[in-house]
Formats: structure tokens, sequence, C-alpha cells
């Protein structure tokens, strides 16, 4: 579960929040803006996440925050904002460097459950120890061999067989990188980079494609896709890395010597 606060001193607002979140992975714990009530918060700590009101009944929302981060193990929790104003309504109140993420009153009940959803997890990537990649492609042979690749790079690997359950993961789990086949069932990797465009929570995730057949008009069409890089089987260690450490990832170890990922019929080599 992750353990949410919600800043609010209407109760009517307070119970649509329970109400919205209930049976959901968001356990919310409800707070008033008074100073004991934000005492009574720092002081049950472990919070992942707080929600907050733009203006607050009883104190300035800058104050409550700045409360909340003097605490340590508050300090590196999401912080969102709950408004019916607009950012650039609020730039004379609030510092945005303390905002992760806003929700817009009134709000439904999917939208404040996504809203929560993206900040948590796309915040969860950044403080992950190890990059999370999802390789798509339906021979488990070289799901195997990319995994171990991948693996070797100080990578944590979920895979996929197809685009559209590669999509339904990467949705999931907001990885650091895609690797996906051309060539597969349901969805192939052009439509799947395609469909990875248009969802907010994943769109700058970099994909990369590899084929055991790239041409120019490979190129053309997964470039417009949205890929960012090619790789094409049999591919070497070394070429993998290449592509992986231009899109900058921490905590990358280059393991010696060359192994090859996968040969042009997928089998391994």
């Amino acid at each position: 579960m992750i353990k949410t606060a919600i800043i609010e001193d209407s109760k009517a607002i307070a119970n649509v929040y329970k109400s919205y979140l209930n049976n959901t992975e968001f356990k919310v714990n409800i707070f008033g803006s008074d100073v004991d009530e934000i005492e009574n918060l720092v002081k049950e700590s472990g919070f992942e996440i707080i929600i907050y009101p733009s203006y607050p009944k009883f104190q300035r929302a800058c104050k409550i925050i700045s409360r909340i981060k003097s605490d340590t193990q508050l300090a590196s929790a999401i912080f969102i904002l709950a408004t019916t104003m607009q950012k650039s309504t609020l730039k004379s109140e609030l510092n945005f460097k303390d905002i992760d993420g806003m929700i817009v009153k009134p709000f439904q009940q999917q939208e404040l459950y996504q809203s929560l959803s993206n900040s948590y997890y796309s915040h969860s990537r950044f403080t992950r120890k190890n990059p999370v990649a999802v390789v798509v492609d339906d021979s488990k042979a070289a799901q195997r061999v990319i995994a171990t690749a991948l693996t070797a790079l100080n990578f944590i690997v979920k895979t996929a067989s197809d685009g559209a359950e590669g999509l339904k993961l990467a949705l999931k789990i907001l990885p650091d990188l895609i690797l996906t086949d051309v060539e597969m069932p349901v969805m192939d990797g052009f439509e799947l980079c395609r469909k990875i465009s248009l969802e907010t929570s994943i769109q700058n995730t970099p994909v990369i494609v590899i084929s055991g057949n790239i041409d120019d008009a490979q190129f053309r069409k997964g470039f417009k896709s949205g890929a960012i890089d090619f790789l094409k089987k049999p591919v070497s260690q070394a070429d993998l890395f290449s592509v992986i450490e231009s899109v900058s990832f921490q905590n990358l170890t280059i393991p010696s010597g060359t192994a090859l990922v996968a040969s042009q019929d997928q089998t391994l080599c």
C-alpha cells in the first residue's frame, strides 16, 4: 500500500477522496491544515504522497510544505497540489520546486487515480537503485539472451512476447528503457512505438528497435513511430552498451569481452 496523506479542511471533499481511492493501492489519511493537524501528520510520518490545497484554511500552503519538509523522513515524499486554478495564477503564492504533481478540481475518480499513479510511479523511476528495461520479443531465446546482456549492464529486466503485452507491462511498471523486436504477433514493434508515444506516463521512455532487416524504409517508419535508435541482429553487447550509454543511464557496469545477443534467425550463437 502507498501511504497517502491528504490535507483537506472540507469534510465533504475529504469524503470524496476517501470514496474515490477506496480499494486502490493508495491508503488515505486525512489531515486538516491547522498547526496541530500538520504536527500529527509529521509525527505519524512514513507518507509517500502528500496532497495539499493551494489555499488551505488555517495556514499558507508554503508554510505547511516547509514544516513537513523539515522532517527528514518526509522531505522526499511526493507533493501534489490540489487546486481549482492553473499554475500561472499560483506563481506568486507557491514555489513550484515543491510540486511533483497537480490535481485540478473538480476531478473525476479516474482522473484522481491517474494523477496519483503518474506522479508516484514516475517519481519512483528516478529513485531506483537500478534502471528497469522491458524487452519485447516473441522469441523466448532472444528474450533470455538480451535479458542476460542487460543484466550485465546492471538493469532489472522484464519481458513480454508481443507489443500488446509489452505496452500493458510498460504502463504498469514505467520502465527506463524499452527494447522491441519488429515482427511480432498481435502488435508489431512499430505499432508499439506509436502507442507508447501516445501514453503520457511513458511517452518519454527511450525505445530501441531490434531487427534482422534494417533498411531505409525501416528507419523512416521506426523514427516516425517514436523509436530513438536501432540495433541490427546479431547484436553485440558492445553495440547494446553504446546505444544505452547514449541515453545517459546511471549505475551501468561495462563487462569485459563481447557476447552475441541473438542471431538473425533469433537463435543463440
